[in-house]
């Protein structure tokens, strides 16, 4: 029939037809060639026809089973190839191969000239030893393709306010609450920002301080206000507290940097921290001799499961996708996964090796550090110190021309000196404050301070005020000076850092260019499958234990009622006889008197010990 032969036997069978008999031969040729050596060629001519490549072909009829002499006088000169290449050389054993048709295991392969470089370079060393110690009759029965072919069609078978002159109403009294909310008095406050005092305003203070201290262009609105001749009394309680600062350039950045300068040493400690654990976990893997021989264990199993195949004889494999892909390949009964035979395997040939999930368990700590996390974070430490710098320029600067214009325009005092006036005079009581502030209400300009009661500015207020401005420089200059060592050998660390995360991507095969990041989540994905195949082998061996000692405690219990006396026996020991119904004859009236009971006392033991067996019996039985 056409269907079972090949397309030159179906040819030759129309010549026949046509031809009369001198075309009988060639049908008889025709159906031999389609037929050699026992193995149906059918199959191969059509692979030929469809155009598929002659090396897929040969390697095709390899896997089935067919014979070098077949394969030649089929392939011709490409079934003989002089000498096999580097990238050919045989890595498993002649006595490695299956038996059956196994399951394909998608892994990305390389080849010896790939991983000369990389974990697997002695691989040509370990595998022959390692391929001894494996079961792969395991393998076989659980792996293959026919059982899985089987399992799939059994399964398939089965499925209003007060209105200010300068400040906003609503601002006023947003200051108003918040400063309420520092529970520290106008005076104090002032004075712990002065003086920077971090015992007084601690960072979460100075967190809520930062929203209601004046801006850059409400100090310049007092400022003016003050150098005009503005009445100082007649300004609200908040417009007031922002006079007693007006000499504070910048104060929002000034107390951002304070917050950064408190916080410092815990930005920093915590960038290292992380470092220090992605650094510790890039060595641990590299180090690992556990994990290296877990390797080499799947490079054996993979190329026993794809010998024979494109994807076998591979000298190493790539991380990323290979490891993933062990608890997803199944066996043919879908009840075990290669990831848990493998568990197994390695339990067998080296139960040492199942420990490098507690030589890695820094994998959970560091796994989700991100590079990018690290490099903003030291951004941001950089971006403050340098801000540190350009602060203080600009404050000078601003200092002196502020100075400079206050001159020009007349007044016979600094800024620096009313603002420190105006502070001393608030920690004087309100009285002392209203005089004082009464002074700078006739404020002309060319005139000096005039007014009934003149303020006394002395040499020592223009130092203090100096002093109390220098405060801050000072504070800040040192600070720098002595962090920023610090920030540079992060820096360096850092560079270190990621130098041997590439030297360890390398190693282990995966691309160029990989954060660390992408590196170890591989690896801690593949712990975290490899742990649970682990425990799911130790409940499956604490569920045969128990089923061992129950059978154990079950035949111990069968023995022993075995060994015990029946009831029958019993009796025949005791010279009783159930059936017996007789009753004692007259003259047997005495002696049967006599024995009466010690008679019915041996018959009671008798009674009371066939109800024990009885009851140990009816156990058995329901056990």
């Amino acid at each position: 029939q056409p269907e079972i032969m090949s397309a030159a036997a179906f040819a030759a069978s129309i010549q026949a037809q046509k031809g009369g008999g001198g075309a009988a031969s060639a049908l008889a040729g025709a159906l031999g060639g389609a037929k050699k050596g026992g193995v149906d060629m059918k199959k191969y001519e059509r692979m030929k026809k469809m155009g598929l490549p002659m090396n897929s072909i040969i390697n095709k009829m390899r896997m089935d089973g067919c014979d070098q002499k077949t394969i030649e006088s089929f392939g011709g000169k490409s079934a003989k190839k002089a000498k096999p290449s580097a990238d050919e050389k045989q890595i498993m054993p002649e006595n490695a191969r299956p038996s059956k048709k196994m399951k394909p295991f998608h892994w990305a392969k390389m080849n010896a000239h790939q991983s000369s470089s990389t974990i697997f370079k002695d691989c040509e060393k370990m595998v022959p030893s390692l391929c001894k110690q494996i079961n792969f009759k395991e393998i076989d029965s659980m792996f293959n393709k026919d059982a899985d072919e089987r399992a799939r069609k059994t399964a398939a078978a089965a499925k209003k306010k007060k209105e200010n002159q300068l400040i906003d109403p609503k601002r006023a009294q947003n200051v108003m609450i918040g400063l309420a909310q520092i529970k520290m008095s106008e005076d104090d406050l002032l004075d712990a920002i002065l003086k920077m005092d971090d015992k007084k305003l601690s960072v979460d203070k100075l967190r809520k301080l930062l929203p209601y201290v004046p801006s850059d262009g409400e100090l310049q609105m007092v400022r003016d206000y003050v150098k005009n001749g503005g009445n100082v009394n007649e300004l609200s309680k908040v417009e007031q507290f922002f006079v007693k600062m007006m000499d504070m350039v910048g104060i929002r950045e000034r107390i951002s940097l304070w917050v950064f300068k408190s916080e410092f040493p815990s930005i920093l400690e915590n960038v290292q921290r992380r470092l220090t654990g992605v650094s510790q976990a890039i060595d641990s893997l590299k180090d690992s001799e556990r994990l290296k021989k877990v390797l080499y264990i799947i490079l054996v199993i993979g190329n026993y499961m794809n010998q024979g195949s494109s994807r076998g004889n591979a000298f190493g494999f790539l991380m990323e996708p290979t490891l993933d892909l062990l608890d997803g390949t199944k066996s043919a009964d879908k009840k075990t996964s290669l990831m848990l035979h493998l568990v197994e395997t390695i339990d067998k040939v080296d139960s040492d090796a199942l420990k490098w999930v507690d030589d890695l368990e820094i994998l959970e700590r560091v796994y989700k550090i991100k590079t990018n996390s690290i490099l903003n974070d030291l951004d941001a430490i950089k971006r403050d110190m340098g801000s540190i710098e350009k602060y203080l320029k600009a404050q000078r600067r601003t200092m002196t021309k502020m100075a400079s214009d206050w001159a020009k325009d007349g007044a016979a005092v600094s800024v620096n000196q009313i603002a420190s006036h105006i502070r001393k005079l608030s920690k004087s009581g309100p009285q002392a404050m209203f005089n004082g502030c009464e002074t700078y209400a006739g404020l002309k300009m060319g005139m000096g301070l005039p007014g009934k009661i003149s303020p006394n500015f002395a040499k020592e207020d223009a130092k203090e005020a100096d002093i109390e401005e220098a405060v801050f420089g000072k504070v800040m200059i040192l600070f720098h000076k002595k962090q920023n060592s610090k920030v540079t050998e992060v820096e360096n660390f850092l560079k270190k850092t990621q130098q041997d995360c590439r030297k360890m991507a390398s190693y282990f095969g995966f691309e160029e260019g990989k954060n660390w990041e992408e590196v170890l989540v591989v690896f801690y994905l593949f712990r975290e499958q490899f742990n649970k195949a682990i425990r799911e082998m130790q409940i499956k061996r604490q569920k045969e234990q128990r089923k061992q000692n129950q059978n154990e405690k079950k035949n111990q219990l069968a023995a022993k009622l075995a060994n015990q006396p029946k009831k029958e026996e019993v009796v025949k020991t005791l010279n009783m006889d159930l059936d017996s119904d007789s009753v004692p004859q007259q003259g047997d009236k005495r002696s049967s008197q006599t024995g009466k009971g010690s008679q019915a006392s041996a018959m009671y033991a008798a009674y009371k010990k066939s109800q024990k067996g009885n009851a140990a019996h009816k156990k058995v039985m329901d056990v």
